[in-house]
């Protein structure tokens, strides 16, 4: 119960500090009020509950009956959920990956990965080694992605790849680009066939890579994440 209470106030924490630095970014005029900057904002507030409330739920299912040692590595998957969903908004509206944000979830990557490797000093090797997999693996995939692509991957994608899999580590970056890349493809196929994109346009990546992460991470939650 305590370990719920934790997560679900860490979450409601980065919450604010998103959409802090939303309006900070997008509405630098100091005499705009956070009250007018969200109701300008509407359905992306709306999106952002729903994204909440999903969370929410599923981590307090999940954490309900569990003690504190599963507070790290589940703090770790919601700063990374909450993270692609602040990238998300930024590359949708800007077909942009602030460095910014990708060094904050870098920063805050080694923190955990610091505590996880005093936690266990006998296992430090694997504790480094897992991340970097999962690393090298999701940007080495997106490098060849760029290059077949011909731009239609730049290299922000590159690194938001990269920091995914210094979260989920080898074993989990697979199944988060399978996710991202299945949806981005239907997406992709109903914007065509409704014409509202066609075949060479671009679309924002950071929103796909969002669902792929979200959809394993609820599966993991879901099916008992150990």
């Amino acid at each position: 119960m305590i370990c719920t209470f934790i997560i679900i106030s860490y979450i409601l924490i980065l919450y604010i500090l998103s959409f802090l630095f939303l309006k900070k970014r997008y509405d630098p005029r100091k005499e705009k009020t956070f009250v007018s900057y969200l109701k300008s904002e509407f359905k992306f507030l709306v999106l952002s509950v729903v994204v909440l409330i999903s969370v929410s739920v599923v981590v307090g299912l999940y954490t309900y009956d569990k003690d504190l040692d599963a507070l790290s590595r589940v703090l770790k998957w919601v700063t990374l959920y909450m993270g692609l969903w602040l990238l998300s908004k930024t590359d949708f509206k800007e077909k942009k990956i602030p460095n910014m944000i990708i060094l904050i979830l870098f920063g805050i990557r080694v923190i955990f990965l610091i505590y996880e490797i005093l936690s266990d000093m006998e296992l430090s090797d694997t504790i480094i080694l897992y991340p970097l997999i999962g690393g090298a693996v999701g940007a080495v995939i997106m490098i060849v992605a760029m290059i077949v692509s011909r731009k239609g991957v730049g290299m922000g994608d590159v690194k938001m790849f990269l920091i995914i899999g210094l979260y989920v580590g080898g074993t989990d970056i697979i199944p988060v680009m399978f996710y991202t890349f299945f949806i981005s493809a239907i997406v992709g196929i109903i914007l065509i066939c409704t014409r509202k994109a066609k075949l060479k346009d671009s679309v924002p990546m950071a929103p796909f890579a969002f669902l792929g992460m979200a959809t394993q991470f609820f599966m993991l939650m879901l099916g008992g994440y150990t």
